[in-house]
């Protein structure tokens, strides 16, 4: 379906178009004409008719073939009333189509009871059909908005849509607002915590944050849910405006925060975070002789001017832009990849506004996009990785979670030149064709994917001018950056699928820390700063066996959540120990954490190094050789692979058995193994 005739059956901005037009009142709902696309789709769609297992699979079911949700209102109609000599629909004697009979089970139906006899879905088809099964005039009915309303628990929510239409006698454009309840598809983004049926009905399970959204054709309505846990939430003194948005949130579900991490715990998390290895000794000499209340902001001051957290930086990068290590790429790509690597390292050691230095890569010659060889593999990687969102379910039909149409996605595909010559590919430079419209050649559009004047050249330099002031960009980039601090996981996940039904977990908190970002001109380094200094970043990450809130204080950052290390980050952590090159990391990318675990602990890289058959035996042989008292030894070997002295119960468990090792060297030898492929030590905490 094309632009301009799905506009005239689905816009939003239905009135801007007939401005010109006289508007009534509201009217009733039986005095506007029938339209299948308002009043017989949201039907078949919400039964379940168009889902990809049944009629809106890619091949269809019975021989009838619906497009996937409703998407394209025209075809369906063919389909159901034409095609095939229109034999589905009997407008003569409406109770005898098949359209109706086999769904309700007066005939076998693969897909069961959908429209059960005399049901309210089974009439309205049954009257659109008396009426003669017509579509009905393109643009004659359409829908401009949905509104949800909330109701409480075990009550039903309402759902109301506002429709315009022309009298056919008069020429008038007049309105109705009526209850689509019945009508909409309902879903919840927790329905582990609220549940909404099929009717609309609304259960809470437990406390937390929920929304609830309603889907009527291509218009959604979110309503969110907060159920409290009822804690009473301290009315602590915000620092800066990071954490008073913090702990609004907090406040708003009922939610006390944890208290702060011990201090070795924050100083380890600090340099893993920042430069991706644990702290030196001396380094964590130097934090101690820093005054408390200054050690975080001194310490990651002097991280982030390091060359560390540049290649820390690179290394975000290389996963916010899907660029491989190039020591796991397959070989004929390595060259690629190393080349990629050092263009984002140029990159992360740039101290310009971090958007417009990202911004100035988006070129039709630029490495990160030329990589990808076809246009829509361009366009949808640009949605993923500056926008944060995916474009890709509209390549082959209109997205159902999302606004995004097939021909959205077509015509921001062809901003995006094809680099390859006709002569290779049988293709035109530059021209993207769709292949299911005839082979018509797509004029590039960047709307609605982006906010431009339609009279503004759609090429990839309006593009960057409009990503320049567009703030999904900052928020997208500052929820990755965020993720990078709190050990993989942002405040929306997955990082790339920013929409209304995929909520943040503390709004506010994104909110102010997108302003924040905006207001530093997107200064990396001065954004970290702020965020690690602050007191969310701080909170302890020690699970509490007996708090029943504890799986949602991590859920909501009211606690930090302890994550396991990836290979490569754990290998230069062993690496940084024992004062040697980082080991290659494994090749399989699929291996499970029992069988990282197991490599961890019978690896012969690291056994090989730790008794020095490599000639990395360096710490243990300095704590031997320069350390007389056992337990000074124990006490610089936790330093060293856990960056925190041994409690008093490691002491009391460890000294007797070093004293009387007959090999204190193979005793320490082993005891580093261990502490370096413990949960520990293979952890962020």
């Amino acid at each position: 379906m094309t632009k301009s005739s799905r506009a005239s059956v689905f816009s939003a901005a239905v009135l801007s178009c007939l401005a010109l037009t006289s508007i009534q009142g509201q009217e009733s709902a039986s005095q506007r004409p029938t339209c299948f696309t308002t009043d017989v789709l949201p039907w078949l769609t919400r039964q379940g008719c168009a889902a990809a297992e049944c009629h809106g699979g890619g091949t269809g079911r019975g021989g009838l073939k619906l497009s996937l949700f409703g998407g394209d209102p025209r075809a369906d109609w063919q389909a159901l009333a034409v095609d095939r000599g229109g034999r589905r629909v009997d407008t003569l004697a409406p109770e005898h189509s098949l359209l109706l009979r086999k769904p309700s089970r007066d005939l076998p139906h693969g897909g069961g009871l959908r429209l059960p006899r005399d049901s309210e879905p089974w009439q309205a088809l049954r009257d659109w059909i008396a009426e003669g099964a017509r579509f009905g005039t393109p643009g004659a009915v359409t829908i401009e908005s949905l509104a949800l309303r909330g109701v409480e628990d075990g009550a039903r929510l309402q759902a109301k849509a506002e429709f315009v239409w022309t009298d056919p006698e008069s020429g008038v454009l007049r309105r109705t607002v009526e209850d689509v309840t019945d009508r909409v598809t309902f879903a919840s983004t927790a329905p582990d915590r609220v549940e909404v049926d099929r009717t609309g009905r609304v259960t809470v399970h437990g406390p937390g944050r929920a929304l609830v959204s309603a889907r009527l054709l291509n218009l959604g309505a979110e309503l969110p849910i907060v159920t409290g846990f009822g804690e009473d939430v301290p009315a602590d003194p915000a620092d800066g405006v990071l954490d008073a948005a913090w702990r609004a949130d907090l406040a708003a579900l009922g939610l006390r925060p944890a208290h702060a991490a011990p201090d070795a715990t924050l100083l380890r998390r600090l340099y893993l975070t920042l430069v991706g290895r644990p702290p030196t000794p001396s380094e964590r000499d130097a934090w101690l002789a820093t005054p408390a209340s200054r050690r975080a902001e001194t310490t990651a001051r002097d991280l982030l001017d390091s060359d560390g957290f540049t290649a820390q930086a690179t290394r975000w990068l290389a996963e916010w832009f899907e660029v491989p290590d190039p020591r796991t790429s397959p070989e004929h790509l390595r060259a690629r990849d190393r080349g990629l690597r050092a263009r984002l390292e140029t990159l992360a050691a740039n101290r310009g506004p971090l958007r417009d230095v990202l911004l100035a890569e988006l070129r039709s010659d630029g490495p990160l996009l030329t990589r990808h060889a076809d246009a829509r593999d361009r366009a949808e990687f640009v949605g993923r990785a500056w926008l944060g969102i995916r474009l890709g379910c509209a390549r082959c039909h209109d997205h159902p979670h999302d606004r995004w149409r097939r021909d959205d996605h077509l015509g921001f595909s062809a901003v995006f030149p094809d680099a390859r010559p006709a002569a290779e590919g049988g293709m035109m430079r530059g021209v993207l064709f769709d292949e299911e419209a005839s082979g018509r050649a797509v004029t590039p559009s960047l709307a609605p994917v982006v906010d431009v004047e339609p009279t503004a050249p759609q090429d990839l330099a309006t593009l960057r001018g409009a990503l320049r002031d567009d703030r999904r960009v900052a928020r997208a980039l500052t929820n990755r950056i965020l993720a990078a601090l709190l050990g993989g996981r942002g405040l929306v996940e997955p990082p790339d699928d920013h929409r209304a039904t995929n909520p943040a977990a503390l709004p506010g908190l994104l909110d102010a820390a997108t302003d924040r970002l905006i207001a530093l001109d997107f200064d990396l380094r001065a954004f970290v700063l702020e965020a690690v200094s602050s007191s969310w970043f701080a909170l302890d990450s020690a699970r509490s066996s007996d708090d029943p809130l504890d799986g949602a204080r991590a859920r909501y950052l009211a606690r930090r959540t302890a994550t396991a290390l990836d290979e490569a980050t754990w290998q230069r952590c062993v690496a940084s120990v024992l004062g040697r090159e980082p080991l290659a990391p494994p090749t399989d990318e699929a291996q499970s954490p029992l069988s990282l675990e197991l490599a961890r602990w019978h690896g012969a890289e690291i056994v090989q190094t730790l008794h020095g058959d490599r000639g990395g035996g360096d710490l243990v042989d300095a704590l031997v050789d320069f350390e007389t008292d056992d337990r000074a030894r124990l006490e610089g070997l936790f330093v060293a692979c856990l960056s925190r002295a041994p409690s008093d119960a490691e002491i009391e468990a460890l000294l007797p058995r070093l004293t009387a090792a007959a090999d204190p060297r193979a005793f320490l030898h082993r005891l580093a193994h261990a502490l370096l492929a413990s949960r520990e030590g293979t952890s962020l905490r």
